[in-house]
């Protein structure tokens, strides 16, 4: 009876025993499979991660793109505003250019008509003078004090033609200096205005590769950010 009820306890400790290692083995398993299933979320965390990473990259990529273009066209849009005030320049001093010819033409003109009046002015002085000569042939004794005062008034008028003529000759060398002085302030106001555009031009170039530079050092500075993540996710 004492061998017997010692077989009952030895078997009721191994029964004890294998129930133990029974819930040792659950419990190790569980904590497997706990620790399967945390391995697995986190994998599925570091893929989201790095596609959401990804994402980003092209989303960045596909912005960096919208700014090149859109610079890309800005300067278009400048090219082409910058070709319509060249050619708007051109245009005004070839108007001013048709105006100088036209004043130029009409001071001609001017010249050519104080010319045949001068002409006209002379033939008629020289019809008075023969018709006065008839007259004075005529009358010997009355015509010294006539010529005299006829010479008198001829001298009178070539002078005041004489000085008429100069007159003129000055105003219209004074409207030349006008016109060519006019002339210089425009090309002075044309080559200012070009050293303006090209300054301009200058400038946002400057800002343009300016612009270029920080876009390439956040593009340099994500990549490293996305590779330090990436070493950091695959060291995790």
């Amino acid at each position: 009876e004492a061998i017997k009820a010692s077989a009952d306890g030895f078997e009721k400790q191994v029964q004890a025993l294998e129930e133990a290692i029974k819930a040792s083995a659950d419990g190790f398993e569980k904590q497997v499979q706990a620790l399967e299933e945390a391995i697995k979320a986190s994998a599925e965390s570091s893929e989201k991660k790095i596609q959401a990473l990804e994402e980003r990259l092209t989303r960045m990529d596909l912005e960096a793109v919208a700014a090149a273009k859109a610079v890309q066209e800005r300067f278009t849009l400048m090219d082409r505003e910058a070709a319509a005030a060249a050619w708007a320049t051109q245009e005004r001093c070839s108007r001013m250019d048709r105006e100088a010819v036209a004043a130029a033409e009409a001071v001609q003109e001017r010249f050519t008509r104080v010319d045949h009046e001068a002409k006209a002015a002379a033939e008629a002085a020289k019809e008075i003078f023969t018709r006065m000569d008839r007259e004075a042939a005529a009358s010997a004794d009355a015509g010294q004090e006539r010529f005299t005062r006829i010479d008198n008034e001829a001298a009178a008028a070539a002078e005041a033609a004489q000085e008429r003529c100069t007159r003129m000759d000055l105003e219209a060398v004074a409207a030349a200096d006008a016109v060519q002085e006019r002339l210089n302030r425009m090309d002075r106001k044309a080559a200012a205005a070009a050293e303006a555009a090209k300054e301009r031009f200058t400038r946002m170039d400057r800002e343009a590769a300016a612009a270029a530079d920080a876009a390439q050092e956040r593009f340099t500075r994500i990549d490293n950010e996305a590779a330090a993540a990436a070493e950091a996710a695959q060291e995790r």
